[in-house]
């Protein structure tokens, strides 16, 4: 929002098939690295979650606000591994990488990890 207009370049073949993978069918693959930019700091501590979901509504305003600016269609920015999105893709993006980690908090609470 910053630059003014939408930072997405044109997917390419590999890009495409990788969003579809992700925002069509919901599969997010798995074993992959978070980026250090994106890797949580703040621990398990109580209240930690409050910083994460400030941050969700920010980017859901920033989403919206996108939408009204560009269209809903405009590829906005793009992931670093999927290639450019628009803002319902990055908003089901979200929703399944966090669906993604909620299954590991599961996981790793019943194995006592």
């Amino acid at each position: 929002m910053e630059a003014g207009r939408p930072l997405g370049s044109a997917p390419t073949l590999r890009e495409k098939a990788a969003t579809f993978v992700v925002t069509g069918l919901g599969i997010l693959p798995t074993g992959g690295i978070a980026p250090k930019q994106a890797t949580p700091t703040i621990g398990s501590a109580p209240g930690s979650l409050r910083p994460f979901n400030d941050a969700l509504v920010a980017m859901d305003a920033s989403l919206m606000d996108a939408e009204k600016r560009f269209g809903a269609k405009v590829k906005l920015l793009d992931h670093p591994f999927i290639g450019p999105l628009n803002a319902q893709q990055w908003r089901r993006f979200h929703r399944i990488h966090a669906m993604h980690h909620l299954k590991q908090i599961s996981q790793r609470s019943k194995s006592g990890n």
